[in-house]
């Protein structure tokens, strides 16, 4: 559903066979807290969703995802500084069917990217990566820790820092007796948030700051069948190929203004925010190699106004940003001399052009929203919120130069 979450992806190679994709998702989240003494607390939270996907043309695909991330930790209270530690364990399956409802005897030919839109080419059939009678799941099963420190520098000044770190790992398929794992993955994130907070008058200014380390490394696992003396057959392991390296590092700086203060409702809400993003990631198919560098930058400024009205609240929001890039979309190479039965890999340039200029081609956009805000008994506020935004790019020649989107939300807060 993601391919950005998972360590490789299946890419149609004919664009006749693109077809209409209906997605649904569920999403919940719950925690609990309790204060066991003055200076001690317990806490718990868990953030769960369901998907489905489905492609309503050949080559078709269903696509079932299970993402659970729940976290428990403790708070001590140390007099000016408090001090928290968490675990958190993160699990995200998502189950992949590929199939064919139309006619049987044509050729669907797929692209198994392991990185860049580089990869195999695989006709579908009873085997591989697009096997049509199993339904594979892309395991992800992490655990992480992190360690919470906040200061009360002063009265109206405070500073939060968090120290995070996670490790996943995962698989296509699982080892067992009814299946095998065609890849296996592992990735680590090393992550710090700051948040500095002041307080005069009527008003709060919140800066924050956050950076994160990502790498991910995924290997194929190099199998065959084989038939015993006695008929059996079986699967037999020889090993595992690197075939995918991604490193990706994160920056953003933010800053929020609330002014106006009054009740814990501000008449004001300015914000300004920085965000920079590099990622390098090198897919081998030995002896062939690709590798890509890209940088992306993101700078917005928004304001939104609010106004009360007995047990109403009306705000009013806009926004505007600019974001652009650098990079090298590809360099090709060889590890060593392929033998004279080697293919070369299967690429498709046009996806590959597409992203890249998704990520370092010139792009405005404004986005305007406006919320109404109900208070009712026992503290429910039941709200509606629209919004629209419009995204345009300049010296595109792959995409398209400009698109908007409109939202409408209907919730409630309690």
């Amino acid at each position: 559903m993601d391919p950005y979450k998972n360590p490789f992806d299946v890419v149609e190679t004919d664009d006749a066979n693109k077809g209409t994709k209906q997605q649904e998702r569920y999403q919940l989240s719950a925690g609990v807290g309790a204060q066991l003494t003055s200076k001690f607390a317990i806490g718990g939270k868990i953030d769960y969703q369901a998907a489905n996907l489905a492609k309503m043309k050949d080559l078709r695909h269903v696509n079932k995802l299970l993402d659970i991330n729940a976290a428990i930790g403790g708070l001590q209270h140390l007099g000016k500084v408090s001090i928290g530690v968490n675990y958190t364990y993160l699990r995200r399956i998502e189950s992949v069917n590929f199939r064919t409802n139309g006619n049987t005897d044509q050729i669907y030919l797929s692209l198994v990217s392991f990185g860049s839109f580089y990869g195999r080419t695989e006709r579908f059939d009873k085997s591989g990566y697009t096997n049509g009678e199993k339904t594979r799941p892309v395991a992800n099963i992490g655990h992480g820790t992190s360690l919470q420190i906040n200061v009360d520098i002063n009265p109206s000044t405070k500073f939060l820092s968090e120290f995070s770190y996670q490790n996943k790992k995962g698989s296509y398929g699982l080892n067992g007796s009814a299946d095998f794992a065609l890849s296996e993955h592992e990735g680590t994130q090393f992550r710090y948030s700051g948040i500095l907070s002041i307080t005069n008058n009527n008003n709060q200014h919140i800066l924050k700051v956050d950076a994160q380390l990502d790498n991910l490394t995924n290997w194929e696992n190099i199998y065959r069948d084989a038939t015993t003396p006695g008929g059996v057959t079986r699967t037999v392991y020889y090993g595992k190929s690197e075939m995918f390296l991604r490193d990706i590092t994160s920056v953003s700086l933010g800053y929020t203004k609330f002014a106006k203060i009054i009740n814990n409702h501000p008449a004001w809400t300015i914000t300004a925010d920085a965000n920079y993003f590099r990622r390098q990631q090198s897919t081998t198919i030995y002896p062939f190699y690709r590798d890509q560098n890209l940088d992306s930058y993101q700078l917005s400024a928004g304001a939104s106004r609010n106004i009360f009205k007995s047990r109403t609240r009306y705000s009013l929001g806009l926004k505007a940003a600019y974001g652009a890039g650098s990079g090298t979309e590809k360099i090709d190479g060889l590890l060593a001399t392929p033998s004279s039965t080697q293919q070369s890999p299967y690429s498709t340039d046009l996806y590959l052009n597409q992203e890249f200029e998704y990520f370092t081609k010139p792009r405005a956009s404004i986005n305007i929203d406006f919320q109404y805000t109900r208070v009712a008994k026992n503290n429910l506020t039941p709200y509606l919120k629209v919004d629209y935004s419009f995204t345009k790019a300049f010296d595109t020649e792959y995409l398209g130069t400009s698109f908007g989107i409109f939202g409408a939300t209907v919730g409630c807060n309690f």
